[in-house]
């Protein structure tokens, strides 16, 4: 995902201080990664790594700009912390409706660009596929 994404603005998605937001491919993806249940980014790195293939799709610190756009955008919310198995906090994540919305929205446009889909292509909201589909 890293570099070659190409953010999709559509008058229907929320604006973040009164602009259209611009969802990236891996901006949707944290979308779907959140749309079943909230969690920390290392949850959502696990979604992505499954649904791209890739053992790292991106950084944390990629991840955490994409997290930070989001939260400003109000297409995610803090939803608590839970602590690591050394005790640390970690921040949890859970779509608004406002996200659940612009997932929605950004996967019918997705799917609208291609005719024929390959099986497991969308993948399923708070579902990590088993075998490596490209999202």
């Amino acid at each position: 995902m890293r570099g070659h994404e190409h953010a999709a603005t559509s008058s229907n998605m929320p604006a973040a201080r009164g602009k259209p937001v611009a969802l990236t491919a891996t901006d949707h993806g944290i979308l779907l990664a959140l749309a079943g249940d909230e969690s920390d980014g290392t949850g959502i790195l696990r979604a992505l790594a499954a649904w791209t293939g890739r053992r790292a799709p991106l950084g944390p610190g990629a991840l955490y700009r994409h997290i930070e756009r989001l939260l400003a955008a109000r297409l995610i919310a803090e939803a608590g912390t839970h602590p690591d198995h050394l005790g640390r906090p970690h921040r949890l994540y859970r779509l608004t409706a406002a996200g659940g919305d612009a997932a929605a929205t950004e996967a019918a446009r997705r799917a609208g660009a291609v005719t024929d889909p390959p099986s497991g292509w969308l993948p399923t909201p708070g579902v990590v596929p088993t075998t490596g589909g490209a999202g």
